[in-house]
């Protein structure tokens, strides 16, 4: 879709997240064009018709992952934007459509399904993902085996219009856990390997300015919320959108979730910085971060990895957003994506989501 529409969307999102049970999951009508808000209840009619206006900024995507910038040798504790880059005034009226189901509704189911266990429902260990169809208003749950007892059970429990079932007997739980090389100077960059006091190793995520203090994101499941270690040889964590056994857990005054990951307050003399590693598993390579991605991600967004076993992987596109997994994997707001790389897919949490979890922002770089 064009940037205009990708933005008038995400801003749809955050609209229906405000007023979860009158409307519904917003989508892009890629035929005529329009952004579509349904409308859940009666009261939803005049919420979801109001236009959708901002600034939609045009260099966020594209398929040249070789743009100068690298750099090796000293980094630095710069908190400073760079320029936007083009960008262009958008403005679109929603259509309203009628729906059954509310964005409220459909979240719930798509949380609770896969932390179902078997006593609960009939094959529920074959549940592999669950995600909102808004185009069908329904909740699509992929799995890898089907029997009768299953579907009577999911129809007796959430009804025959809420849901629908993908049958994928290939599909199979997808593991989220990374290693990653050490970063040994003063500066943590982000795609550095570290270890927890628990033996965790895991990948570092962005810098993060937070209300003027530096931290640095990283995956919630390498810091649980509800284990006695939070710390790092750098850091300690501060908050955790993650619990294990559980999945994503909705912080203090929260109320959603918001995918996998952790805030990490730095120890002296450690410091984040507005960087990242490039290259391979073995590179010494770092390219300094610009901008913070200004919206959500979208079905054809391309994205790269880059983890310390991986190495920078690109070329992956976004497939079915805001999507749950079970117990022991990833349970909350996460994107799906697909790759021709050497790994064929991945799951990621929206730096939309970071944002929203802990206020503040990716540190960047002139």
């Amino acid at each position: 879709m064009a940037e205009a529409q990708a933005h008038a969307l995400s801003n749809a999102y955050d609209r229906v997240e405000a007023n979860g049970s009158v409307l519904a999951n917003p989508y892009v009508d890629m035929v005529s064009g329009q952004i579509i808000v349904p409308a859940a209840t009666a009261d939803g009619h005049a919420i979801g018709s109001a236009p959708l206006a901002g600034t939609a900024y045009l260099s966020l995507g594209g398929v040249d992952w070789t743009l100068p910038g690298e750099y090796t040798g000293d980094d630095t504790d710069e908190d400073a934007e760079g320029p936007a880059g083009p960008s262009e005034e958008y403005a679109f009226t929603p259509h309203v459509s009628d729906v059954t189901n509310s964005y409220a509704t459909l979240s719930t189911i798509t949380q609770e399904v896969v932390t179902l266990d078997t006593t609960q429902l009939p094959g529920a260990n074959a549940i592999i993902s669950a995600g909102a169809w808004p185009e069908r208003n329904q909740v699509l749950i992929t799995a890898n085996a089907v029997s009768s007892e299953m579907r009577q059970a999911l129809a007796q429990r959430y009804g025959t219009n809420s849901i629908v079932i993908w049958l994928n007997p290939d599909a199979t739980r997808l593991e989220t856990h990374d290693t990653r090389n050490n970063d040994n100077d003063d500066y943590v960059n982000g795609g550095g390997r570290f270890v927890s006091n628990a033996g965790s190793q895991c990948t570092m995520g962005f810098a993060w300015n937070q209300g003027g203090e530096r931290r640095i994101v990283t995956a919630g499941h390498c810091l649980p919320d509800d284990v006695t270690f939070g710390t790092i040889p750098y850091g300690l964590r501060l908050y955790s959108t993650w619990k294990d056994g559980t999945g994503s857990v909705r912080l203090p005054g929260k109320s959603t979730t918001h995918g996998d990951s952790a805030l990490v307050s730095m120890l002296n003399p450690k410091k984040p910085t507005a960087s990242i590693f490039v290259g391979s598993a073995t590179s010494a390579s770092k390219r300094p971060v610009r901008r913070s991605w200004t919206r959500r991600a979208m079905p054809g967004d391309l994205y790269c990895v880059g983890g310390a076993t991986s190495g920078q992987i690109c070329n992956y596109e976004v497939g079915i957003t805001e999507e749950s997994f079970p117990m022991n994997n990833p349970d909350g707001s996460y994107s799906g994506g697909k790759s021709v790389g050497p790994l064929c897919e991945s799951i990621f949490t929206d730096i939309d989501d970071v944002r929203r979890a802990y206020g503040g922002d990716v540190m960047k770089r002139r």
